[in-house]
């Protein structure tokens, strides 16, 4: 699952959620928000182990 936040309004801008997730989909899922919003200041990620 990506989920992409806007950290200053807390509004979820994309969830994406796939059974397997290369970096082709994450790109595929960023590119409208870059087009829309603009590069990002920051980038935080969070690459926690499921259990």
């Amino acid at each position: 699952m990506l989920t992409v936040l806007d950290e200053f309004t807390r509004q979820a801008l994309a969830v994406t959620v796939r059974t397997k997730m290369g970096a082709d989909d994450v790109l595929e899922a960023l590119n409208p928000l870059l087009l829309r919003h603009g590069s990002p200041e920051y980038i935080r990620s969070d690459n926690a182990p499921s259990s």
